[in-house]
């Protein structure tokens, strides 16, 4: 990347079962995320202007990346104070800079504020804590604003070196806030369909199928009330996401599973190290990840 392209991350859609994370390149076309047939497709239509590499799947981080922001808690009162942490992926090892903003207005929670001057500068260290507005939420607020909760974006940028990403966390902010954070406990390591988990420290074979079992808590899976078309209370419960991410290998069936059938298959990759990232999330805001560092066998 170059000092002329900031990438953008928008996290945590609030009650939504679509929590990808949503990457704009600004001022260059977002290739990161068009399906492969489609690149073909364009190659044949403009043959000569496709003859560079195949862009990398969404799942494989080769420059900084932020993956995820964690507000704790991640339902807050107007008043309350959140602390924010984030997952960054830090291929080329280089050292850190980090910079918090508060946004003014909930219009911002898919753009964030860091570009802009009324945007509230707040730290510059890994972890940040942020007290919210008492009157963030107006006295004349509709009830499905008090009860659902309104955004508070906050902005995070990070550089590398000649890196800079930007990415942007919708902390819910209600009257009655009641969902937390889910929690991973582990995450077990298999050689394909064998039962024996392997031991730390992992290590690979190049071309080999293994998998990965995370393990999470019983109360990550929270049952909470929605408002229904007509009003009345309804109660639900949540569906975990998992977001799957690594440096090099790759993964079967894509970098998704879910709560229900949260284990994926990762195919070894040829070189002598690898990342793998796990990221959970609720839906609803609440995250959490675990990540791990492989090595190739001799």
């Amino acid at each position: 990347m170059t000092n002329n392209k900031s990438q953008i991350t928008r996290h945590e859609s609030q009650n939504t079962s679509n929590i990808q994370n949503i990457q704009n390149i600004q001022n260059t076309p977002n290739i990161q995320n068009t399906p492969v047939w489609l690149y073909f497709i364009f190659c044949g239509l403009f043959v000569m202007g496709c003859q560079g590499p195949l862009p990398e799947p969404q799942e494989v981080v080769k420059s900084l990346r932020i993956l995820a922001i964690r507000a704790e808690p991640p339902e807050v009162r107007a008043g309350g104070i959140v602390q924010l942490t984030a997952l960054v992926a830090n291929p080329s090892g280089a050292p850190l800079t980090w910079q918090w903003y508060a946004c003014r207005s909930k219009s911002q929670a898919n753009s964030g504020c860091a570009q802009r001057t009324d945007a509230i500068q707040l730290g510059n260290e890994m972890t940040q804590s942020y007290q919210v507005p008492k009157d963030f939420i107006p006295k004349n607020a509709s009830i499905v604003d008090r009860f659902r909760g309104v955004y508070q974006p906050i902005s995070l940028v990070v550089r590398a070196d000649k890196e800079r990403v930007e990415a942007v966390k919708r902390v819910v902010v209600s009257v009655i806030p009641s969902n937390k954070n889910p929690t991973l406990t582990e995450i077990q390591f298999y050689q394909d369909k064998q039962t024996n988990k392997l031991k730390a420290p992992w290590r690979y074979t190049a071309g080999t199928t293994y998998r990965f079992a995370p393990k999470f808590t019983k109360d990550s899976v929270q049952e909470y009330f929605t408002l229904s078309p007509t009003g009345s209370l309804e109660k639900t419960k949540e569906t975990l996401f998992l977001s799957w991410y690594m440096t090099a290998g790759s993964w079967r069936g894509g970098r998704r599973s879910e709560g229900k059938k949260p284990d994926k298959n990762w195919v070894a990759p040829s070189q002598e190290k690898a990342s793998i990232y796990l990221i959970m999330r609720d839906g609803r805001g609440g995250t959490h990840w675990l990540s791990r560092t492989l090595q190739r066998k001799p």
